[in-house]
């Protein structure tokens, strides 16, 4: 009965049918500007638009001599969390890192074993370890912060070249290196620095890309973290 009476006008008459539905293709990014600009002026608009994220997603990896480190890494102004492969005696461990503030932690029982034997293994397990923030490898994850990335694209600047336009996961960016560096920046929309890699390499090679900008993430510090500084006090 509340299907015939929604069916039907007020006189009685059948209700006409609804408006087909339209569907609106969306917007294409404007282009920004900054392919026309110099190289200099394109890494000060790329430091600005990095400074005004809170958060990324760094993605990628970098070769340091004939060793490969493989990074998934969410990264904010004073936390990090995310898991990096390490190549560590000539094998691939992975390994869980997080950044709380100045505290830095890492887990893997298998990173454990490489650095410390089985007994490490046995002894950490898969319990997360709590490292002074001056060690190496706290010095190492603060490399990719904000800050220390915007801190790279100024270094470049002074000896940076412009590249052609190209396109990076469907986006447009324009290339700029100075003698080491390529850093892609969008031509469109906001003009962020979207994939760092050595120069030479091509656009799928080693290197590491920016996404998931202003995404919130929280880091919560491990409550049963085992503090390496007692340890060696011990």
């Amino acid at each position: 009965m509340v299907l015939a009476l929604g069916s039907c006008g007020g006189d009685g008459t059948a209700a006409p049918p609804p408006a087909p539905m339209t569907r609106t293709a969306a917007p294409t990014p404007a282009d920004n500007g900054v392919a026309a600009e110099s190289a200099e002026q394109i890494l000060k608009d790329a430091v600005a638009a990095l400074q005004r994220q809170r958060s990324f997603r760094l993605l990628g990896a970098l070769r340091d001599g004939g060793d490969m480190t493989r990074m998934d890494l969410r990264i904010g102004d004073r936390d990090l969390q995310g898991r990096m492969t390490l190549a560590l005696k000539g094998k691939s461990v992975p390994v869980d890192v997080a950044v709380h503030g100045r505290d830095f932690y890492l887990r893997g029982r298998a990173i454990f074993e490489q650095v410390g034997g089985v007994e490490a293994a046995k002894l950490f397990g898969d319990r997360w370890l709590k490292n002074p923030p001056n060690t190496e490898n706290a010095a190492f994850v603060g490399l990719f912060t904000p800050e220390a990335l915007a801190k790279d694209l100024e270094r470049m600047s002074a000896k940076a070249t412009k590249g052609p336009r190209t396109l990076l996961n469907g986006r447009g960016v324009i290339g700029v290196a100075d003698s080491d560096t390529v850093v892609y920046v969008a031509t469109t929309g906001d003009p962020l620095p979207l994939r760092f890699s050595t120069r030479g390499e091509p656009l799928d090679g080693e290197g590491f890309n920016l996404t998931e900008f202003g995404v919130p993430f929280t880091v919560t510090p491990p409550a049963d973290a085992i503090d390496i500084t007692k340890i060696r006090r011990s």
